[in-house]
């Protein structure tokens, strides 16, 4: 599993002070809880990824335990596959319903990563990390009835890994996604689904070496408008790396793999999170858990001008573990003026065990070229009844932000959360 559960080491930089950033205080933002998450076989527990949306506004998203309570490697359930439907007028609040419990049997268990919405095939798709023929977990579609009909459409089983934790992205009729075990020899792959009649071919387009090269892959890969893939890999013998995987040429049908940035430990920062977000320009923006101040920040790549050499990296943020936050390992949305929201997992108020239960922030872009990003607080949880480390990506709908906390409410189970920026 990839979730952010570490407390984060406190490195010290010579270029944390220089590093010139405007941070803002709190904002006056409040937090709506749309949804109480708990243990049962009404409900999931414990969110093991972001939110997902739909043209409609609804809202889609798993939970790793929770639904069917005959699972066979956890009391408390299997996991689920859950939507929220917006309120209207007239209604109390949302609306929760469980689309489909996972038995942990040959259909999956313990659903992790973020769900792949196809509004015009009315499905999702996703991943879990347990569960099916041979316990290594599956690629799944889920229909958007009430419930909804479950088809594994590819165990994980042999030399192409196990543990496909990070979700899925739909690119041209193919799924593409990673897996975070491989054999004694290697750390996983990146991997390729295709349909072919009614079934799921894999096609395995890169094996991840050990952690002396580009480590663990546990990212959700990204696609630039020329077919190009992105992703991120950790590992505790390097600082993590970021690589591009192209397209074949026309009747081919090998991959291009390429390290296109590797972290060094120090300005930059270390451990980069499993999403990356990519812009009309194609730079890449993603996290790093620790940063140039020990507390993760937020960077971007910028590819080369004439298509050839090296990529830029900017590093726009570094989190103090102080009112603004620390830990991120969240993708980001960003609204139509540029700005930039995310959350991370600790920092923000002083509670949680002292290291801070987690902020959801803004990213104002500079106004000149020369300029600091700025960041802006938009909410700090308490761990109590407002959930606790929102880890995970949020969506921006009709101008409000929402999320998930993996911990925190009454019985910690988590909670889904609405903050308007």
């Amino acid at each position: 599993m990839f979730k952010l559960k570490k407390t984060l080491s406190r490195l010290t930089s010579p270029f944390a002070l220089i590093l010139l950033v405007a941070v803002a205080p709190f904002a006056v933002t409040q937090e709506t809880i749309i949804h109480h998450f708990f243990a049962g076989a009404n409900n999931g527990s414990l969110p093991g990824g972001g939110l997902a949306v739909d043209g409609n506004g609804t809202l889609y998203g798993v939970t790793e335990e929770g639904g069917d309570i005959s699972c066979p490697y956890h009391t408390r359930g299997c996991g689920i596959v859950y939507r929220l439907t917006p309120p209207v007028e007239g209604s109390s609040g949302w609306n929760f319903t469980i689309l489909y419990s996972f038995t942990g049997l040959s259909d999956g268990g313990v659903p992790l990563g973020n769900l792949f919405v196809d509004s015009a095939a009315g499905v999702l798709y996703g991943t879990t990390d347990l569960g099916g023929n041979a316990n290594g977990g599956v690629v799944y579609s889920l229909t958007l009835g009430n419930p909804g009909t479950e088809t594994v459409l590819y165990n994980f089983q042999g030399p192409e890994g196990s543990g496909p934790a990070a979700g899925v992205t739909l690119h041209n009729g193919a799924l593409y996604g990673t897996t975070a075990n491989g054999t004694p020899q290697h750390l996983g792959s990146l991997y390729r689904l295709v349909p072919t009649g009614s079934a799921w071919q894999e096609q395995t387009l890169y094996i991840f070496g050990d952690e002396s090269s580009n480590g663990q892959s546990l990212s959700t890969p990204v696609f630039d408008s020329s077919g190009n893939l992105y992703g991120t890999t950790v590992g505790d013998l390097n600082g993590g790396t970021v690589y591009k995987a192209s397209p074949p040429s026309a009747g081919g049908t090998t991959w291009t793999f390429s390290t296109i940035y590797v972290f060094k430990n120090s300005a930059d920062g270390t451990g980069p999170g499993p999403y990356l977000n990519i812009d009309a320009s194609g730079a890449l923006y993603g996290s790093v858990g620790e940063g140039p101040d020990g507390h993760g920040a937020v960077f971007k790549l910028t590819p080369p001008s004439n298509g050839t050499g090296p990529w830029t990296y900017s590093l726009l943020y570094s989190f103090t573990d102080g009112q603004d936050g620390g830990g991120p390992n969240s993708g980001f949305v960003f609204d139509s003026q540029g700005n930039l929201y995310g959350t991370t997992a600790e920092g923000g108020n002083s509670l949680c065990s002292g290291v801070g239960c987690g902020v959801v922030f803004e990213l104002t872009p500079p106004s000149s070229p020369d300029g600091a990003w700025t960041e802006k607080t938009l909410y700090a949880f308490r761990g109590n009844s407002d959930g606790a480390q929102p880890e995970y990506n949020l969506v921006l709908q009709g101008g409000n932000l929402y999320g998930v906390t993996s911990f925190g409410d009454l019985n910690n189970s988590g909670i889904a959360f609405q903050v308007k920026p």
